[in-house]
Formats: C-alpha cells, structure tokens, sequence
C-alpha cells in the first residue's frame, strides 16, 4: 500500500502537478502556494479518479467495486480525502522527496528545485503574466 512507501511529514495538501500521456504526478506539502516536497510519480497509468485539489487524504486498500474499475492492474491506489474519495490505477510509483519551489528563487540550495511551470521573472513580463503562479 503506497502509505507504507510515505515518508514521515505533514502531507495535508495534495495536487495534480502533471498529467502527460501515462505518467500522473501528484505534489503533497503542508502550503501548495509556496512549495511541496513530496511527489508521487505514477507511470503506465489507466485509471484515474482523483481532483486536481484535495486535502488530508486517508489511503486504503480498494474496495471490490474500486478493483473491478482497473481489473489486473498492477498498481490500485485508493484514498479518502476531505471532499470525496480517489483512485488511481498504474504501473508503478515512486517517491520523489524534496523542496520544490512554486515561485522564482534566485538562491537554490542543493536538493531544492523549482517547479516546471515556474518562469523567471522578466520572461513572465515578456509572456504578459503577472501575479498568480501560472
């Protein structure tokens, strides 16, 4: 079950980062607006159930009715959160840890990254976005 693969940490905030092709990546932190440090990197995805936003959630083995949506699927990951219940179906996952800034940062220590969608701050003027993190 993926809670056994968490490492400890308050994980109370969760997100869709990026969902391209098969791979789902989700972003978990304790303030989305300022930065998360734990990713979960699901590849060969065929099931997914899951808000672009959610809190606190519980994860849990799937129910029967969960399983019979992604039958044989190597990978079943279901959760509670605090509006509704998720699950996804995949390949595998993993655990990506670390501090990932959603704002542009000039003084990045080792282990620390920026989001993918963060831009620097004269392209964000030359692209017309002000303000906001996208």
């Amino acid at each position: 079950m993926i809670s056994e693969q968490l490492p400890d940490g308050c994980w109370c905030e969760w997100s869709v980062l990026e969902w391209a092709g098969s791979t789902l990546k989700l972003a978990a932190g304790f303030d989305l607006d300022l930065h998360h440090s734990l990713e979960l990197h699901f590849t060969e995805v065929t099931f997914v159930s899951c808000p672009a936003r959610f809190a606190e959630p519980v994860f849990r083995e799937p129910s029967e009715s969960e399983r019979a949506l992604a039958p044989g699927s190597p990978l079943l990951t279901a959760f509670d959160h605090t509006t509704g219940a998720g699950l996804i179906a995949a390949r595998k996952v993993r655990v990506v840890e670390g501090i990932v800034y959603r704002y542009w940062r000039d003084d990045l220590h080792d282990g620390e990254r920026m989001a993918a969608f963060v831009k620097p701050p004269y392209l964000r003027r030359r692209m017309g976005i002000w303000g906001g993190h996208r």
